[in-house]
């Protein structure tokens, strides 16, 4: 089974696509599939890193390159398909294609001629811009914080039946993001340390402005720490700038930043994928636009109060940023809501929740009790359009008011909050008991359900809610009368209870149906 991934980095286009390809691909790899990689040599197009964990088919450089791509489309295609003919992988069950530079007219032409060498590809689009026609099995935009306006966005561009994976739930971010955020106390501070990274190449070098920015006239009372990418133009003469600074720690590159920025206060960077990494660990971030394409997803996160916009790299100035970083040594309170805000816009598992809906869920599950850490999480189940629906009160929950509710559910001794996981800590939904308002009958409780989206569909919701119930007889050791509402027309929800044995009751309510079940 294999996947074929197409992208590239380079001084122009950066390192995020490759990155973000290699997470997904770990993946994947863990649940039985063969990764390929197809790159383009380039200036700084991360192909050694790539070949250290993958196998990799390099299209060749170009004399006189133009634009993202580079050629035109069906060049481009011709010499995929040529590296992958040549390379005859096996059965080819998806295409990954993450590039600004290839539409609809690419993806359909290797794709059909994968088919006519035996291959059935499903194909996966990656992208932020919805800014041209494309062809898609699976969509994945990480970058929108508002997955109704996308859908509006990317509806008309797109010709065949299509899934969407939108916003930062589905970030691909390495494994240890989503662990590091469960381990990780709330920030408290204080601002002490600055972590400075604006990509693999930084073409505006943005690195040595910042720099000018926090040490001149005289250095601010922190300590900084700077990494250049591979492809950083600027590297040898930092360097040499820095041998005698011992307030600036600078890294090589390296794998993940992930150990960077749990040490880290706050971070000065780019847009893209890092941004998604440092929201993931509570990293309050100050961020500047290095492309058109980032500045969508900066003007979101500084909207939601989680970062702050710096404004386009080009019109950045050192006393800018010197006055960015004073204003959060000033203003406590303002960082740590930065933070708080920035930790709920993704739990990390984006890459997980990508591979299970090209592969499929794992049907082993385990359940946890839910904790503080998991609202943000709770509130995304809460607030899916087929959660909405299927509630009797389907308005939008708002942030304040799920907080509250949350709280006082978890304080709660009548009331057991649920998630179940798959075996690498993947959340599949949850399951909740709770009292009935105005009922005082400790043997009775009220439950509902609701899965993560992209696992519905694979028959995992009716061993998640009896081992939520075997979980709740054995926490109690006592027999319960568990009971369901559910609307008339939720046939979906009916016929999970009924296969959960429950027994249709005497309705509680106008306008619902009643299911029940007495555990043993």
């Amino acid at each position: 089974m294999v996947v074929v991934f197409r992208c590239d980095a380079g001084q122009q286009i950066g390192s995020g696509h490759v990155m973000r390809c290699q997470t997904l691909a770990k993946q994947l790899r863990r649940r039985g599939a063969t990764p390929l990689f197809v790159c383009r040599q380039q200036p700084g197009d991360l192909l050694a890193l790539t070949a250290q964990d993958f196998r990799c088919l390099v299209l060749p450089p170009l004399a006189d390159p133009q634009g993202w791509l580079g050629c035109d489309q069906q060049r481009d295609a011709d010499e995929t398909l040529a590296a992958i003919d040549q390379a005859a992988p096996e059965s080819i069950q998806w295409l990954v294609v993450d590039h600004y530079g290839l539409d609809a007219l690419w993806h359909r032409a290797v794709r059909d001629q994968l088919r006519a060498w035996g291959h059935q590809p499903r194909l996966l689009v990656i992208d932020d811009l919805a800014d041209r026609p494309l062809m898609a099995d699976l969509l994945l935009d990480q970058n929108r914080l508002d997955p109704g306006a996308a859908m509006q966005s990317y509806a008309p561009l797109v010709s065949e039946p299509c899934r969407f994976l939108l916003g930062p739930a589905y970030a691909l971010l390495s494994d240890e993001y989503p662990l590091l955020q469960r381990l990780l106390p709330e920030r408290q501070g204080p601002l002490q340390r600055i972590l400075l990274f604006f990509g693999g190449s930084d073409p505006a070098n943005l690195s040595e402005r910042c720099l000018d920015g926090l040490l001149h006239p005289t250095p601010l009372p922190l300590q900084l720490d700077l990494v250049l990418g591979l492809a950083n133009p600027h590297r040898d003469r930092i360097k040499a700038r820095l041998a005698d600074c011992p307030q600036v720690r600078l890294h090589q590159p390296m794998s993940s930043l992930a150990g960077l920025m749990v040490q880290a206060d706050l971070a000065l960077g780019a847009g893209g994928v890092s941004s998604w990494e440092r929201a993931c660990l509570g990293l309050p971030t100050l961020v500047s636009s290095l492309a058109a394409n980032q500045d969508a997803v900066i003007a979101q996160l500084a909207q939601a109060g989680a970062a702050i916009d710096l404004g386009p790299a080009d019109q950045l100035t050192a006393s800018a940023v010197r006055r960015a970083v004073e204003s959060l040594l000033q203003r406590p309170e303002q960082w740590q809501s930065l933070s708080h805000r920035a930790r709920g816009l993704t739990d990390g598992f984006g890459a997980a929740r990508t591979a299970a809906a090209m592969l499929g869920p794992c049907p082993q599950l385990h359940l946890r009790s839910a904790t503080p850490a998991d609202e943000a999480l709770w509130l995304r189940w809460a607030n899916d359009p087929a959660c909405r629906a299927a509630s009797f009160n389907g308005d939008w929950i708002q942030l304040e008011a799920h907080h509250r509710w949350f709280t006082a559910k978890l304080a709660d001794p009548r009331s057991l909050l649920l998630i179940g996981e798959d075996p690498q800590g993947l959340p599949i939904g949850y399951v909740r008991f709770e009292s009935i308002e105005g009922v005082i009958v400790m043997q009775q409780r009220l439950v509902s359900l609701a899965l993560e989206p992209v696992v519905r569909g694979h028959g995992l919701a009716v061993p998640l809610l009896q081992q939520a119930i075997a979980v709740l007889c054995q926490r109690t050791q006592q027999p319960w009368e568990l009971l369901a509402e559910i609307k008339p027309e939720n046939q979906a929800s009916i016929r999970l209870f009924e296969a959960a044995g429950f027994l249709r009751g005497q309705p509680r309510r106008p306008g619902a149906l009643c299911f029940s079940k007495i555990t043993a």
